[in-house]
């Protein structure tokens, strides 16, 4: 019980009236078995005269921080000890005006607010509160706060009691004995919300990110994109290929280039899905080797005398009739197609290899997470099994205590279960990838056009 004694003087100042606005009491400790408790106590005002003085007081624990701060920390070490503890608290201006405050520590319906005044020494600073009294031992000797203002205990319980001039404010705490259970209930109800709020929210989290996620694989249409490309280096393909049948064209024939062909057909046969479907060993085995890619390139001396106006195969798109400005066009690509195969060729190995065996990756990853993710169980404990229970107060706090503990190990197991940790890598390495691919198409297309065009005019001039 918090005993506080204080003296009443006229009103005298003209100084705004001093007021509670609030007294709040923040949890810091993170749930009901974790020890010690500890509490954030902050006094709320308005009015009075500057500067203002606070003293703090608990009959039940102890104030860890400078008990005449605005803020306070208390903090005690069994849960449940300090359920029913009231916080007793006066506050002093410069004007003489004083307020005796008392509250519930756990029920702030529960408070008493009773002004004052006392004199002020005009030749003196106002009210100075003793740094000294940070202690709640109900048996410590006389303190004083400054200003007249004296604290004395008194060695009743651990009643705290504060006189000016003898008038007395008695603080009564509640005489129910459940009361110390009850707020302990209150704390296992609130930890286990926390644990439930906090896993839903998890398990919503994750699930609305795997929807983002698929609907971004979606818009990568890696299929769609593998396909454009083996379609039109397959056209391309089809028209750099066709020389080699073409015996009596140039005074060099377009020499084989043992296994190429048959690999990129082979390849361009397969389908993404197919593709992903490889081990990496298998992928790595449709990689084209250096001297084949550099093989391509040298065709260069070859293609460049088809289009040659100093050979008979050169002379052919001259005499065909096509116009100068058509025929250059047809020559540079022609001439340009070695390279741009080569180019296309190095593409497929560092692009359209790679792109297939992280799409792979990717696919693999995600379904995971996603499986993961639609897969977490349910909360175990429903509302109505830990917010409306029945019974006497010890038998609710044993079930409560045990539903806790239900909560605590289901978190350990499913909280951050899921990961999705990599798949953002993977998605920007196959977008980059993807766009690589799409850069090589224009080219392929331009040299394959005039290909074309050049294998038209030589059909033309054999068929005349």
């Amino acid at each position: 019980m918090l005993l506080l004694v204080l003296a009443v003087a006229p009103l005298a100042f003209a100084a705004e009236a001093l007021k509670v606005v609030d007294l709040s009491v923040q949890q810091l400790h993170k749930n009901y078995t974790d020890t010690p408790h500890r509490y954030r106590l902050t006094a709320t005002v308005s009015g009075g005269q500057e500067p203002l003085k606070y003293l703090w007081r608990i009959d039940c624990g102890q104030l860890s921080t400078d008990a005449t701060n605005q803020t306070v920390e208390w903090q005690y070490d069994e849960p449940g000890k300090c359920a029913d503890a009231v916080i007793g608290l006066l506050i002093t201006d410069a004007a003489g005006q004083g307020l005796r405050l008392t509250q519930s520590a756990f029920d702030p319906s529960d408070r008493q607010v009773t002004p004052f005044t006392f004199p002020v020494d005009k030749s003196a600073a106002a009210p100075q509160t003793s740094t000294d009294a940070t202690t709640t031992d109900a048996n410590q000797t006389a303190e004083k706060a400054g200003g007249g203002v004296p604290w004395q205990a008194v060695a009743a319980g651990a009643v705290a009691v504060a006189a000016v001039s003898g008038t007395v404010l008695v603080l009564k705490k509640k005489e129910d004995s459940n009361d110390g259970c009850e707020a302990a209930v209150k704390q296992l109800i609130s930890d286990i919300s926390h644990l439930k709020s906090k896993y839903e929210n998890y398990s919503d989290d994750q699930l609305k990110k795997v929807h983002v996620l698929e609907e971004r694989d979606r818009s990568l249409d890696a299929t769609t994109a593998w396909n454009r490309w083996r379609n039109h280096f397959g056209s391309f393909l089809q028209e750099f290929t066709v020389f080699r049948d073409i015996k009596r064209f140039g005074d060099t024939p377009v020499p084989e280039i043992p296994g190429l062909w048959d690999l990129l057909n082979e390849t361009l046969g397969d389908t993404l899905g197919t593709m992903i479907s490889m081990t990496a060993e298998e992928v790595a085995q449709l990689t084209i080797s250096t001297d084949t890619i550099n093989a391509v390139g040298g065709l260069y001396t070859i293609f460049k005398k088809m289009v040659d106006t100093q050979t008979a195969g050169g002379a052919l798109v001259v005499v065909s009739g096509t116009d100068t400005l058509a025929g250059t066009d047809i020559m540079d690509e022609v001439q340009n197609a070695p390279q741009t195969m080569e180019q296309t060729l190095k593409t497929f190995n560092e692009s359209c290899l790679p792109f297939v065996a992280k799409y792979g990756e990717l696919t693999e990853a995600l379904g995971t997470y996603s499986y993961c993710v639609r897969r977490l169980p349910e909360f175990p404990i429903k509302n109505k099994d830990f917010q409306t229970l029945t019974g006497d107060c010890p038998t609710r706090k044993k079930i409560l205590e045990t539903k806790l503990h239900q909560a605590e190990e289901f978190s350990k197991t499913y909280m951050d279960k899921c990961s999705d940790k990599g798949l953002e890598a993977l998605f920007v390495e196959v977008e980059r990838l993807k766009e690589e691919m799409g850069a090589s198409i224009p080219p392929m297309d331009r040299v394959m056009k005039q290909l074309f065009k050049h294998r038209a005019i030589l059909r033309k001039f054999f068929n005349q």
